[in-house]
């Protein structure tokens, strides 16, 4: 196959863009990083052990062949057993490589699949009942260590799988986790159908080569060996013996850290309507590796406003294209580019395979752009805290004791707000549009906000909260970025680091429509997902930043209403 078309655009970057071109070809950084020379990264300054594991993630293309003849072997076995429809349960990079697939499903199609990373009642019950679960496999995927959300939805499943009188309900779980994790314990422990094993030490979004190759059998109905051939080409291409001018990661990789040594503080995603699921692939890359303190690069995904102005003085940016697509406004910005002389970088897909080579190539520009800044491209530490907290509240809750009730600053109109720490002692506590109003003028023109909703991604939910996105962006005139939980917990961690231009968070929560019970548990889905919400919030409370959360009550699309009027008339106040 053909390398997909990459271009950069240097723009007022150009010196720059040039500058480390030469820096990474006289330190022969790409050539010591395919050597897996863990001096780039200095002892005294990194853990030589973890960044070494970690590098293994190089050779992951050319160990893809017997992995995914695994899985077309399973897939057909499955299909023996008429089980032709497909739950995936995964919280971190899977999920988001499933997404990215499946925009390139034909309607029709036989190969279904539900993407389920959500632990909300909502999303579980609208999952189920779009599954003849006779007929359906669940498959796991989570990397290593202990996620209560998958221990749960096994349970439930297991459990509406002997409901329903299926024989031999077991026989309807896969995995795909490392050897000696919580997940592989549960596959042993209960005979899942079969398990497939990740190379242990590798960070999920390092593993996404072999997620989106299964994801081309399972769903695309791609041979292996097509895949593994444009593997081989791709870890060609991407290596220090490609022509240094027709090498993506490298070119890209100067691209990153020029951007992030001018000062650049941003790397916003434009993609045509089919590549914006994919935005949120690369973003989680950019910010688990790139989003440091110091000339660090934050990610900013999803449907971007068009309007751009407020970012082009303090972003670079990343245009994909997909072939399939017609969007002449995202042309016509591009030409814009050019002439203002705006930094980006263009990728264009032509097939789905395409994204396989365009991932690995920014993996390893990634790496070295971190390499060259400094930073450990493999820190997930932040991780840790929100859910931590969560668990804690979860642990110690009882009927007597409701570690989950929180009291409100204020409450109108079906909607309820909290503050706590240095908010509090700032914001108004007039009414809703003072004190949201007094919260925007906080913030400072160096900042970005963040917009995290822990609602259920319905329709009306996306529509509400993307016009939120967009006015807040045009009154503001800074990044707004949008996330919707409980992703946020993992694939936006890096906005707790400190030291990273302190943002401000906006965080939306919602009573459920219904409440599902998990088995054997003491709490149910509803307030699983409510503890989730929590620790986002509060963990932003301990790393003192300025958050407000505003709970939803009542009938949901009444209170979006009135959520929208109260942050149009707050934001009024700020002009």
């Amino acid at each position: 196959m053909a390398i997909p078309a990459q271009s950069v655009v240097a723009g007022c970057l150009q010196t720059t863009f040039h500058r480390e071109l030469e820096y990474f070809l006289k330190n022969r950084v790409l050539g010591r990083l395919w050597e897996k020379d863990a001096t780039l990264w200095p002892e005294e300054e990194f853990e030589q052990s973890h960044i070494l594991s970690n590098l293994e993630w190089l050779n992951l293309p050319g160990s893809l062949e017997p992995f995914l003849k695994g899985i077309k072997n399973e897939e057909s076995a499955a299909s023996a057993d008429r089980l032709d429809c497909r739950v995936l349960i995964a919280f971190e990079a899977a999920s988001l490589a499933a997404r990215t697939v499946l925009t390139f499903v034909r309607p029709g199609d036989d190969r279904r699949m539900v993407v389920l990373d959500s632990a909300s009642p909502g999303a579980i019950s609208h999952a189920e009942k779009r599954l003849n679960l006779e007929r359906t496999l669940f498959i796991f995927a989570s990397k290593a260590g202990y996620r209560l959300e998958d221990h749960a939805l096994f349970l439930y499943f297991r459990e509406k799988l002997q409901a329903a009188g299926v024989p031999q309900p077991l026989q309807h779980f896969v995995a795909e986790t490392e050897p000696g994790s919580y997940l592989a314990t549960i596959c042993r422990e209960y005979k899942f159908r079969a398990t497939f094993a990740d190379p242990p030490g590798i960070l999920a979004t390092f593993n996404s080569v072999r997620h989106l190759g299964a994801l081309f059998v399972s769903q695309l109905a791609q041979e292996p060996e097509g895949i593994v051939a444009a593997a081989k080409e791709m870890h060609h291409a991407c290596s220090s013996v490609a022509i240094p001018a027709e090498n993506a990661a490298l070119q890209l990789a100067a691209f990153l850290s020029g951007a992030a040594l001018a000062k650049r503080q941003y790397v916003a995603f434009l993609a045509t309507p089919s590549l914006v699921p994919y935005t949120y692939c690369l973003s989680q890359l950019i910010g688990g590796s790139l989003a440091k303190e110091g000339p660090g690069l934050i990610p900013i995904d999803g449907e971007v406003p068009r309007d751009t102005s407020a970012l082009e003085e303090k972003a670079v940016f990343a245009v994909l294209t997909y072939a399939g697509d017609t969007d002449p406004e995202l042309s016509d910005m591009m030409s814009r580019f050019r002439v203002s002389r705006v930094p980006f970088v263009h990728v264009q897909i032509v097939e789905p395979l395409d994204l396989l080579p365009v991932t690995f190539s920014w993996e390893v520009a990634t790496v070295m752009a971190c390499a060259r800044l400094g930073f450990d491209p493999f820190d997930e530490s932040e991780a840790r805290l929100p859910r931590a907290i969560a668990m804690e509240y979860l642990n110690k809750y009882s009927p007597a004791n409701d570690t989950l009730s929180r009291r409100p600053r204020l409450a109108d109109r079906g909607l309820q707000l909290y503050a706590e720490g240095k908010t509090r002692r700032e914001i108004s506590t007039l009414n809703l549009e003072e004190s949201l109003g007094s919260f925007f003028q906080l913030l400072q023109p160096e900042s970005f906000f963040a917009v995290l909703v822990f609602l259920p991604q319905t329709p009306r939910v996306l529509e509400a909260f993307q016009a939120i996105r967009k006015k807040l962006a045009e009154t503001l005139q800074v990044p707004v970025l949008l996330a919707y939980g409980p992703h946020s917990l993992h694939h936006y961690s890096h906005l707790h680091r400190k030291g990273l231009p302190h943002g401000q968070f906006l965080v939306f929560t919602a009573d459920p429509s219904i409440d599902l019970a998990i088995p054997g548990a003491s709490y149910s889905f509803g307030q699983l997902y409510r503890a989730l919400a929590l620790g986002e919030f509060e963990s932003l409370v301990q790393s003192d930043r300025f958050v407000v959360r505003v709970h939803l009550t009542g009938e949901a699309p009444v209170a979006l209403e009135n959520l929208v009027h109260v942050v149009s008339h707050a934001l009024a106040r700020k002009q």
